[in-house]
């Protein structure tokens, strides 16, 4: 649900789960632990998920990793394989009016 701040920006998120061995490259840009299929994936991954904010009128923020309750297993967004995932977040904002 998107938020008015008190600079006059709306935020919202576009929420995703990604399997583990991706949350590094993606939060913090370090891919030195993937393979290179698995980097060509998560730019891909990235890509879309850019794509599809921008395409919804929306700028980019950033990206946040959740919070790890329990263990969930589930399709993977980056490779649509089944794995131990992680959600997080495309944090996107527009100006408000």
């Amino acid at each position: 649900m998107a938020e008015e701040s008190e600079d006059g920006l709306v935020w919202d998120q576009f929420d995703y789960e990604i399997a583990e061995c991706y949350v590094s490259g993606l939060i913090n840009g370090d891919v030195s632990g993937l393979e290179d299929e698995d980097e060509k994936l998560l730019i891909q991954f990235e890509t879309y998920a850019h794509n599809t904010a921008t395409r919804s009128g929306w700028r980019i923020g950033h990206w946040d990793c959740g919070e790890e309750e329990d263990e969930r297993y589930a399709e993977c967004d980056v490779s649509g394989l089944f794995a131990k995932v992680v959600p997080v977040s495309l944090h996107v904002f527009k100006v408000a009016g």
